[in-house]
């Protein structure tokens, strides 16, 4: 009976691993056919020899890890992270990046005349997330008014979906210089923020960008409007290619249903 020797590395069906026992026992093979130490050469694990073997053998199984990473990055559908970043690139696909919850928060009991710090800080009475001024909203910190009351919009300090429900914004973390006696309250829910893209909804909408190339095809309307507009959580496309009404959608009609806050990206 013939044996086939398995071929490791890049073969025609992909790359296969050599892991450590099969290192290992090339490593034991080569050495008792050396004929500077010969089969009876102690290559026991208790050993000296014994142990330089599986620390090579260690070793050497982690190059191979690398080998296989490298080689799995070269592609779309088994890249990750980083790799998959520079992959998207070629096709003009940038993952998403995350983002972060805002909230209105009203601050009442002020003194006219003094500023609200940009590096005032509030927290939501259950989960302690704090959200601080958003600065991109001001040109300069805030100011109470002659009533004492300001709204501020705040930004979470985490990024993703950081919840902030009505009236859940109760602590004032940092004190305002001039106005002691100020109280905290959000009278809206917070805007939600998001998690960095992932890798799988990355490699589909890189999927479907693909699909881009035709302009009149359900694929590439929905691929367009996906790559197009940020925030959309939910995209249907459908379409009636049939010469009566179905459905209420009429002849040769296409209708999209989109679900989310979504702006251009």
């Amino acid at each position: 009976m013939s044996t086939t020797q398995t071929q490791y590395g890049v073969v025609e069906s992909g790359f296969v691993l050599k892991r450590f026992p099969e290192i290992h026992l090339d490593l034991v093979l080569a050495l008792k056919n050396s004929p500077l130490f010969g089969n009876n050469f102690n290559v026991e694990p208790d050993s000296a020899m014994g142990q330089l073997l599986q620390i090579f053998a260690e070793r050497e199984a982690r190059l191979w890890e690398m080998a296989q990473a490298i080689y799995y990055a070269a592609y779309p559908n088994t890249a990750s992270g980083a790799a998959l970043d520079n992959l998207c690139a070629l096709t003009g696909i940038k993952r998403k990046a995350p983002s972060y919850s805002r909230v209105a928060v009203t601050f009442s009991n002020g003194v006219e005349g003094v500023t609200i710090p940009f590096t005032t800080t509030v927290s939501v009475a259950k989960t302690a997330e704090r959200f601080v001024v958003d600065t991109d909203s001001y040109e300069t910190e805030p100011v109470f008014p002659e009533d004492g009351s300001q709204t501020v919009i705040m930004i979470a300090e985490n990024s993703g979906p950081i919840e902030a429900p009505v009236g859940s914004i109760v602590n004032l973390c940092t004190s305002i210089a001039g106005a002691p006696d100020v109280t905290v309250i959000n009278n809206e829910k917070a805007d939600l923020g998001d998690y960095a893209e992932t890798d799988s909804d990355l490699r589909l909408r890189r999927q479907l960008s693909l699909q881009m190339g035709g302009y009149g095809t359900v694929e590439s309307i929905r691929s367009r409007l996906s790559d197009e507009f940020d925030g959309i959580t939910e995209l249907l496309v459908f379409e009636n290619h049939k010469d009566y009404e179905t459905n209420n959608r009429p002849p040769h009609s296409l209708e999209v249903i989109v679900r989310g806050s979504y702006t251009d990206a």
